[in-house]
């Protein structure tokens, strides 16, 4: 997950320093002036601070380490040390350095690069954030030809671990449930497998809660007529707000496909390129690492109200 870089001789750059070495750093033109170049572009996600700036998000009370390339005989200055403040580590390679950025208090910051005649030659925003609560309620799908199996609240219980693992470390977002797992019955037998489109009918016409910001609704198999072969495992309704799951499979599996369905409703109905991302499309049957880019970050913190 690069930061960003800028290819030229000479040119101070951030990178993320998980990509030393690797070819995932994504370059701009030489003589650019250095800005930000992230996956912004690549998952069609507009940043706050514009497409192009460089910017690292970190959680109140934790670290992240960048690299600093071609910055050689410059200053590297903290903007706000009570926000966020650096330490340099060793080396990793020639031309390379390596900071160690604490964060302190929820607030935005630089860290700052200064040439010998005293001019800026790359900055980096710090973003520290605070934890975001994302309020959500747990339905289960009860009628006539299929009763619940299992406890509504024990598979709540399961499936929010698995979704708060994705989502806390590395935006410090955690599921905030409901108090209660309800059974939501219809009248209607949708029977096995239940049609999608019978489904959004249904849900759209239930009054929800005006507390739950997202309605998580738990059913059995679930398919859509133009693509009968195909298992859903999950949906995202725009309209009624509702994350829909299928409870068929382990509940670890269930939890990814829960915590990749949410990112549908910060992030739109678009997937990612990248296997490990979070909304790749076949997220629910990968294992980790599974990853939030920071353009996915932002967005979804923006929209809780973390960032303004």
């Amino acid at each position: 997950m690069a930061i960003g870089n800028v290819k030229g001789q000479g040119t101070a750059q951030f990178v993320d320093a998980r990509v030393l070495g690797t070819d995932t750093i994504l370059p701009l033109a030489t003589g650019t002036k250095v800005k930000f170049n992230s996956v912004v572009a690549d998952q069609g996600f507009g940043g706050p601070f514009g497409a192009f700036e460089f910017w690292q998000f970190i959680p109140v009370d934790e670290t992240r380490e960048v690299l600093l390339l071609n910055g050689d005989n410059m200053t590297v200055v903290d903007g706000d040390p009570s926000i966020a403040e650096s330490t340099e580590l060793q080396r990793p390679k020639t031309s390379v350095r390596k900071f160690r950025i604490q964060s302190k208090s929820e607030d935005n910051t630089w860290l700052i690069v200064i040439d010998q005649n005293g001019s800026t030659r790359a900055k980096l925003r710090i973003v520290v954030g605070g934890k975001l609560n994302l309020k959500v309620g747990f339905y289960r799908l009860k009628y006539e030809s299929r009763q619940p199996n299992a406890s509504c609240a024990t598979v709540k219980t399961s499936l929010i671990p698995t979704v708060n693992s994705v989502y806390q470390p590395q935006a410090n977002i955690v599921i905030n449930p409901s108090s209660s797992c309800e059974i939501l019955e219809s009248k209607y037998d949708f029977g096995s497998p239940i049609e999608l489109e019978d489904l959004k009918k249904f849900l759209r016409k239930q009054k929800w809660p005006t507390s739950e910001r997202i309605h998580i609704v738990l059913v059995g198999t679930l398919h859509e007529h133009q693509r009968p072969k195909i298992d859903l495992q999950g949906y995202y309704d725009e309209t009624s707000k509702c994350v829909i799951v299928e409870d068929i499979f382990p509940l670890k599996s269930m939890g990814l496909v829960l915590a990749h369905e949410i990112g549908h409703h910060f992030f739109g109905a678009t997937h990612a390129q990248s296997s490990d991302n979070l909304m790749a499309e076949a997220q629910g049957n990968a294992g980790p690492p599974i990853n939030l880019e920071p353009a996915q970050i932002v967005n979804a913190r923006i929209q809780l109200g973390g960032i303004h």
